[in-house]
């Protein structure tokens, strides 16, 4: 299910029956989609299957918002298109703030970029916005919680 961690831990048994202790626990994080994420005028929706979730968002003027409320989580993640003279954008998450460029030499879609990483799970509101009148392609959010 899309914005769901899951995690899975093992152990192991020997012929006699003796059991080892479990793992530490692997996890991993489905990113939502930008069905899950409100947005503000100036966005329009695209499609494909290019895309995750087959749609991203593009903004082609600055100042142009996406927002996911109720977020908790260790590590907050974007999944975005970086293309040649595609912009920027700043991403927040409650005193938290960065600054990420799209721009690439070749096109590339369903990129994840980590933007945020915390020893233990905060909550807020993610806020992606356009900083420029380059194109910004916005696929997702991804939100890791142990």
């Amino acid at each position: 299910v899309k914005g769901r961690t899951y995690c899975w831990r093992a152990r192991a048994e020997d012929i006699h029956g003796n059991l080892s202790g479990y793992t530490a626990p692997a996890c991993t994080a489905l990113p939502l989609s930008t069905a899950s994420l409100s947005f503000s005028s100036g966005w329009t929706r695209v499609g494909g299957t290019q895309y995750y979730g087959e749609q991203a968002y593009r903004a082609n003027s600055a100042g142009r918002r996406a927002t996911r409320t109720g977020v908790i989580g260790e590590r907050i993640a974007v999944v975005v298109t970086k293309c040649n003279g595609c912009g920027s954008i700043r991403v927040r998450f409650g005193t938290s703030t960065k600054t990420i460029s799209l721009n690439a030499s070749t096109t590339r879609r369903k990129q994840v970029i980590e933007v945020f990483t915390y020893a233990t799970p905060r909550s807020g509101t993610v806020t992606i916005e356009s900083l420029s009148s380059n194109p910004v392609y916005l696929e997702g959010l991804g939100i890791y919680k142990d």
